[in-house]
């Protein structure tokens, strides 16, 4: 959403409707402080926080004011748009009326972490005291999960086509990335963080603060020096997290492996959505054993997993935990089957699931 109430108004609508707030002076001249994300870090979240009205409106009597909100894809397209030249009136009015009235713009652009035109962000954002990125680090095993869940889901709407990069299951998509898996990790975190960091003052949030409070962890940072919307956060808690959600990779993907294998196989011929959702009934209520045979990663894989984690904790978390700490939090995840995939072959020649597989295509015939 791109927005269209003048920053002047806006203020001047938020000291009317509440007299007791106070406008947060901002440490620096006015800035653009600039949320790449990167992706699988939680920007969603931050996202779909800044399109609230109460932060909105907490934002600006922290002398911000959010050049967009919303769908990020959206935001980026907009973006390219004025870093080339033709930026819409309503986006170009914003940017000058933030100058002349010294506010700090606040930008979420995930899709900025791999395009990165610094040339150009340098003369749209001309006038401003800086330009200041915010990236956010994920411990690499916990980024990989959610990279894997999300190259897996992307396309889950149907079977042909249905995943990216081999995420059949988490084996494979190991095994089609190496086992490393770190090339993506460093198209989107690493490389990022050395090209603005040569151009611009970068601060890195720790994605695992506060529990994972990603929207907490960046409102409260001292670098915003946004008192009222780091108190509204707070004051919210959980629920000032606007349109946060997260695909377990130990939920209904387990059952979207066993869909898209007994499909492959000729065995189910029921939608993929209507298919996983019903085999997870059916395993609770038709199958009488209470886990899914799986297969895991070798050990030497798991610990090359472990070992790149702990380095990437090293150089890039803003303080790191301890190598014990780490160590023991990977080894939780492990222990509650977060690498495996469910054992498909075994599934699909089992008579009790085959049985499961012809009553779900009975019942959608009817």
């Amino acid at each position: 959403t791109i927005p269209t109430t003048s920053i002047t108004d806006a203020k001047k609508q938020i000291e009317i409707g509440d007299s007791n707030s106070t406008i947060s002076a901002s440490v620096l001249s006015n800035k653009v402080i600039f949320h790449i994300g990167p992706h699988k870090t939680g920007s969603t979240a931050v996202q779909s926080s800044l399109g609230s009205k109460k932060y909105k409106d907490s934002l600006m009597r922290d002398n911000y004011i959010q050049l967009f909100d919303g769908d990020s894809f959206d935001s980026n397209k907009v973006m390219e748009r004025c870093l080339h030249g033709s930026c819409p009136k309503n986006i170009s009015r914003v940017v000058e009326e933030a100058k002349n009235s010294n506010a700090n713009l606040l930008l979420s652009i995930e899709q900025f972490d791999y395009y990165r035109p610094i040339k150009q962000m340098k003369k749209f954002f001309r006038g401003f005291g800086s330009i200041q990125i915010v990236l956010v680090y994920r411990r690499f095993y916990d980024w990989l999960l959610s990279w894997y869940a999300m190259c897996h889901s992307g396309f889950w709407g149907r079977y042909e086509g249905g995943y990216r990069n081999g995420a059949s299951n988490f084996i494979s998509f190991l095994e089609t990335l190496g086992a490393k898996g770190f090339y993506e990790y460093g198209r989107y975190i690493v490389q990022p963080l050395e090209d603005y960091k040569k151009h611009f003052p970068i601060t890195i949030v720790d994605y695992h603060d506060q529990g994972g409070d990603v929207v907490e962890n960046i409102f409260c940072d001292p670098l915003l020096n946004a008192t009222n919307t780091c108190n509204t956060k707070r004051a919210m808690g959980s629920a000032a997290n606007f349109g946060y959600s997260r695909v377990s990779a130990k939920g209904l993907l387990l059952y979207d492996e066993i869909a898209m294998s007994a499909y492959g196989a000729g065995l189910l011929n029921v939608s993929r959505p209507t298919a996983r959702n019903l085999l997870q009934e059916y395993h609770v209520s038709h199958i009488n054993q209470t886990a899914l045979p799986m297969i895991c990663p070798s050990e030497a894989t798991l610990n090359e997993i472990l070992q790149l984690s702990l380095q990437a904790e090293a150089d890039f978390s803003p303080h790191p935990i301890s190598k014990d700490e780490l160590t023991e939090s990977f080894l939780n995840v492990k222990l509650k089957g977060r690498f495996c995939a469910v054992n498909t072959t075994m599934i699909i020649e089992d008579t009790k699931w085959r049985k499961v597989f012809a009553e779900i295509n009975a019942k959608s015939k009817k």
